[in-house]
Parts: C-alpha cells; structure tokens; sequence
C-alpha cells in the first residue's frame, strides 16, 4: 500500500483551471506517474475540495476529466479495482474558521 495523494491538486485537467488559482493538476504532477507505475491493485480516489475553488470549470470538465483519471488507472496492465470517493461536504458558514 502506499499514498500518491497529494494536497492541493485538482482532477481537473491543467488546461481546463483558471491560472488565477494556487491548486495544481494531478494529470501533471509527476506522483500521477509514479501511481500508475506501481502496478496497484486498488486505487482510491478522493478530490473534489480543491476543485470546488474553479466554479466554472469544475461544472463543465470535472466528470469528464475524473472520468478519464479513474481509466487511466483501469486500463493499466494490473487492472485495479477503482474506488471513488465524494469529496466531505463543505458548510459556508465553516470555510476559513476551526471546526
């Protein structure tokens, strides 16, 4: 087992973000390499808060582009199992204060 998740990424795809925001894509970060590379045999997936940050792309390419995240990893020769998981729900009133 072991963790290729990394924090503030995005599903998106880096040509459907805003520049204007902090958040990187996973598709371009090179740990989506070094996931695929080690062979799993169970991938989890959990994103979604950091692309709630791009409003506009986020409803336009967010299916689609974790679509082709969660293919990416079954077309790979080990043929995982993929789980996905919704991002937790996030409460306006919460964002920005201690919980």
């Amino acid at each position: 087992m072991k963790n290729f998740g990394k924090g503030d990424r995005s599903v998106l795809k880096s040509f459907h973000m805003i520049a204007t925001h902090d958040t990187s894509s996973y598709w371009s970060d090179p740990m989506f390499q070094e996931a695929k590379e080690y062979s799993p045999d169970i991938v989890v997936f959990q994103f979604g808060a950091d692309d709630t940050k791009f409003p506009e792309p986020f409803s336009a390419h967010y299916q689609m582009d974790y679509g082709s995240l969660a293919q990416a990893f079954m077309n790979l020769p080990s043929k995982p199992r993929v789980i996905i998981m919704t991002p937790p729900r996030s409460e306006e009133r919460r964002v920005g204060k201690e919980c």
